[in-house]
């Protein structure tokens, strides 16, 4: 489809990949096997005919992990320039470090970012927020789960760095000293209230 698009000089706005509907295997999205073995020509295709997107919507699946390490989606993905919304999604099997999706790019124009059952190590996070400090106005987390940090320190990192419009954390949890998944509540409204006014922290 590249390759098409590429050599007709068409351009793409927004790129959905969504999972898998079918009932005898867990819902899957991008497969790592999609950029292993990946030619210079086809990245080439990809990197011209995605360079106009404007919204990515992806749901990521972990098989075939040395494809994601390939980091030709990163190279993909950086050539977007115009780059407004992305949103990715999960599915906690054998998931894929972000460090692989985004790399060090900063996108000049994105306002709004999603992410859904993603595991994250809470530097990479916040280092992925700071790079867009000035620009992202919309923030919405679902089932993140922090390792090597905690939700407390990203939340007062947020907080110092970003200047929002609106949030939304549901279900976020962490990793304890043991390895155990910790689940952590916070209220849609103190939330608000710290990150988007003058608040108390919402995890004090």
């Amino acid at each position: 489809m590249a390759r098409v698009l590429s050599l007709t000089g068409a351009r793409i706005r927004e790129l959905d990949i969504e999972s898998d509907d079918n009932m005898d295997r867990d819902p899957q999205g991008v497969s790592g096997a999609v950029f292993q073995g990946m030619s210079y020509m086809d990245l080439s295709h990809c990197c011209d005919a995605f360079h106009g997107i404007r919204k990515v919507t992806m749901i990521v699946d972990g098989d075939c992990i040395g494809g994601w390490m390939t980091g030709n989606l990163v190279k993909i993905l950086s050539g977007a320039t115009n780059l407004e919304k992305m949103c990715f999604s999960g599915t906690r099997i054998s998931p894929v470090s972000p460090k692989y999706i985004f790399g060090t790019t900063t996108w000049s124009h994105l306002t709004s970012l999603s992410f859904v059952n993603v595991d994250f190590d809470q530097g990479e996070l916040l280092d992925l927020l700071r790079r867009h400090s000035g620009i992202l106005k919309d923030i919405c987390l679902f089932g993140v789960c922090l390792r090597n940090g905690s939700w407390r320190v990203l939340l007062e990192g947020m907080k110092s760095s970003l200047s929002l419009e609106a949030i939304s954390i549901d279900g976020p949890c962490e990793e304890g000293n043991k390895g155990y998944v910790i689940d952590i509540y916070v209220r849609p409204a103190a939330l608000t209230d710290y990150l988007l006014g003058d608040g108390p922290h919402p995890l004090r």
